[in-house]
This record gives C-alpha cells, sequence and structure tokens, in this order.
C-alpha cells in the first residue's frame, strides 16, 4: 500500500523570474534553503497535502494528459524531493533520506566562520544606506570614481615607504573596504524590498574572507538580481572614493596602497570564471542558473563531435547575442582555468623551493621584533607568516580540488562514447 506524502508545513513558493520561455518558482524551505523548480513540480507538491494517496494525485495529474503511473510519481518524489527534505510521509525510503540528512555534516567551503553582524543590525543599516541607489547617487558616485582614479593613477602613482605599522594598516583598511562591499549587497536587497541576511567572516579555503547572506535575491526578477550581484563591487569604489581622498588631503601612501588593492580586488570579483560577483551577474544576465556546468558540457560536445564521436546535443536554450556572449564564456574560462592551474602549479613549485628560506627568514624577524619589543613588526611578520602559509595551502588545495573534479568525471565519461 502507498503512503501518503505530504509537503512540509512552513515550504513556500515564490516565481522566479528566469528563462523567458517557462514558468518557473523558488520553493523556500522552512528552514530558509531554496530550490528552483518547474511548475508542473510545483503543481505536484501543492497536491501533496496528506490527505491524498499517491494514487489519486496520479489520476489528477493523467486527467491533465500528463502521463505518470503512481510508481514514477512515487520515485520522482523520492529521487527528486526526498533529498532536499520538504517532504513527510511514513514511506521508509523517504525516512531515510531525512535521517542521512540530520546525521550528515554540513561542509561548507570555510574552515572556519563566525557570524560577525545578525541579520537585525544589518538590515538596520541597509535600509539606510539605501540611498546609494538612487540615480543621483549612482551617479555622483561614477564621476565620483573616475575622478579619484585619475587623482590616485596619475598624481600618486609613485608612493613612499610603508612602514611595518603602515602594512598593518593597509590590511586592516582592505578589511573594513570589504565589509562595505558585503554591505553593497545587503543594500540592494533592502532597496527592493527584501531582508538581508547577518554578515559573516571566516578562512575561505585558508584566506579570510567575509561573507553576505543575499538567498532572498532568488525572487527578485532578473534586473534586480544583477543590481544586487554588482552592488558590493559599486560600495567598494565608493570605499576607494573616501580612501583617495584621505591620502590625497593627509599625503598618507597607506591610503592610495588600499586603492590600488581595492581595484585588484574588484577586477578578481568580476572575473566570471570563478563563482564570484561576476559569474554571478553572467549567470543572472543569461538566465542559465549552472553556468560553469553548461559551458563544461557544450565545449565538450563540440570537441567530441568535431572528433567524430556519435553524442547528443547540449545547446542551452538561448539564442542571437545572448548565444554569443555564451560560447564567448566557455571559451575563455575553460582555456583560463587551465591556464590557472598551469599558473599555481609554477607557483607552488617555486614557493615550495622559497619556504625553507622564507620561513626562517620570518621567524627570525619575529624573535627580533619580540626582544625589541617592536610591535608594529612583530605584526606585520606574523600577517606575513599566515599569507606565506595561506596563499600556498589555498593554491595547493584548490588544485586538488579541480584534480579530483576532473578525475571523477573523465572516470565517468570513459567508455560512454565511442567512434561510430
Amino acid at each position: 500500500m502507498q503512503s501518503n506524502f505530504r509537503l512540509k508545513a512552513g515550504c513556500e513558493f515564490y516565481p522566479y523570474d528566469g528563462a523567458k520561455d517557462k514558468e518557473e518558482f523558488i520553493v523556500q524551505t522552512p528552514d530558509k534553503r531554496q530550490f528552483k523548480i518547474s511548475a508542473l513540480s510545483k503543481n505536484i507538491l501543492q497536491r501533496l497535502d496528506g490527505t491524498r494517496s499517491l494514487d489519486e494525485v496520479a489520476c489528477e495529474l493523467q486527467a491533465r494528459s500528463i502521463s505518470i503511473s503512481t510508481n514514477e510519481l512515487r520515485n520522482l518524489l523520492l529521487h527528486q524531493y526526498g533529498k532536499l527534505n520538504i517532504l513527510e510521509g511514513e514511506d521508509p525510503e523517504l525516512t531515510e533520506y531525512d535521517r542521512k540528512r540530520q546525521s550528515a555534516e554540513i561542509k561548507p567551503p570555510f574552515l572556519l566562520h563566525w557570524n560577525l553582524i545578525p541579520e537585525k543590525q544589518v538590515g538596520w543599516l541597509a535600509a539606510r544606506l539605501t540611498f546609494l541607489y538612487h540615480f543621483i547617487s549612482i551617479a555622483s558616485g561614477l564621476v565620483l570614481i573616475g575622478l579619484t582614479h585619475v587623482l590616485v593613477y596619475q598624481q600618486h602613482a609613485v608612493l613612499g615607504h610603508i612602514s611595518n605599522a603602515g602594512s598593518l594598516v593597509v590590511l586592516v583598511l582592505c578589511l573594513v573596504s570589504i565589509l562595505f562591499h558585503e554591505f553593497g549587497h545587503a543594500t540592494a536587497v533592502a532597496k527592493y524590498g527584501g531582508t538581508p541576511g547577518h554578515i559573516g567572516f571566516g578562512l575561505y579555503l585558508l584566506l579570510p574572507s567575509f561573507y553576505a547572506d543575499v538567498s532572498m535575491i532568488w525572487r527578485f526578477r532578473r534586473k534586480e538580481r544583477m543590481v544586487v550581484d554588482l552592488g558590493g563591487v559599486y560600495f567598494q569604489q565608493l570605499s576607494f572614493v573616501v580612501f583617495a581622498l584621505l591620502g590625497h588631503f593627509f599625503s598618507t601612501p597607506e591610503f592610495f596602497v588600499v586603492c590600488y588593492f581595492i581595484d585588484l580586488m574588484a577586477w578578481f570579483n568580476l572575473n566570471p570564471v570563478f563563482r564570484f560577483d561576476g559569474y554571478w551577474f553572467l549567470v543572472d544576465y543569461l538566465a542559465l542558473p549552472n553556468l560553469y556546468k553548461h559551458s563544461l558540457k557544450y565545449l565538450g560536445y563540440q570537441i567530441r563531435k568535431v572528433l567524430g564521436y556519435s553524442v547528443q546535443a547540449v545547446r542551452p536554450q538561448i539564442s542571437g547575442y545572448t548565444y554569443w556572449i555564451f560560447l564567448i564564456y566557455a571559451l575563455v574560462c575553460n582555456f583560463f582555468l587551465i591556464a590557472v592551474v598551469w599558473f599555481s602549479y609554477r607557483y607552488l613549485t617555486t614557493m615550495f623551493f622559497r619556504l625553507p628560506v622564507l620561513l626562517p627568514e620570518i621567524f627570525h624577524s619575529i624573535i627580533i621584533a619580540f626582544q625589541t619589543h617592536d610591535a608594529a613588526l612583530f605584526g606585520n611578520r606574523l600577517v606575513a607568516l599566515f599569507f606565506a602559509i595561506a596563499f600556498p595551502g589555498t593554491a595547493l588545495i584548490g588544485m586538488y580540488k579541480y584534480a579530483s573534479l576532473g578525475v571523477r568525471y573523465f572516470r565517468s565519461k570513459f567508455g560512454a562514447y565511442r567512434l561510430p
């Protein structure tokens, strides 16, 4: 006898502004997780009220010319939605999914992470910064950003000596600019009527990073999501304006060094190869979730087609100039990743040869700083020691991750395609 399935109380549905040729929705779970589903899936899930049997639901779908048997419906619900923890029922397999999920260890990309600013405080401040997204504020801000870049790169291109204490100041100000970056995302969420979540701090792999909970953006229209995507870089460039003016009026080189780092971080964030702001902007612009997987599959399909393999077409449902943007992204992204792996390898080999010399030098400086009670030198050398370990460590973990993905991919595809 088939047991009844029931959608968990507290699950909510919101329209998703994605592909133009089909209707899609976001289902939000009681614990605030969100998943994109089709209109048919929404219709099926809404019928699971605990009173209808799967036989009855299947009959209702068949009456709407949707050919599906009771067993097919059960398998769909179990394998597609059982793992999402949005269903309740006495089905043994569904209960096993729920048990595994509760006992599974959640493994975020952060080795260590802390909630730095609570949701309530983030929402309060973000609501008061929304004026920065008004048209006049944006136009004025862009003008100031342009003028201060001219100021920094033409009038103050040659910097003075940075002391040990100055290096620590640069680090702190860079962290402040990154925090302002996260408030840029949060403020954009508030601008469009959403409630931003907390802002946290952690180690992304081995590198320090802030992060903001802006998961509500999946309910926004595509253009609004694109503004949220770029909001962080926009706010961080506003911090560039502040630091550039402070450096100019007080003749302090540390502020200009921070400006250079802000631009470096902006270029890194806007690079669509990595899953940072530029990637999510392109995802929303093209309306292609899992953009990188789409590009990898499409490029692989084209290569196998040229080599004469019998393959099924995997072209995404886009056309016109957006298709050419996608194609350029697919080519650039994959070749860039190959270059990143190569340069990471060169960096690691060079760095590991240097570490036996570099680490003793840093430790010797730390001892001297401790003996001379030079707090600035002591702090500077501790930071240098951290990054001397963190950068190659992160590169090593990244290479291991991509190598593992590559091995798993080729194992899954080995023998799947044969020459005709």
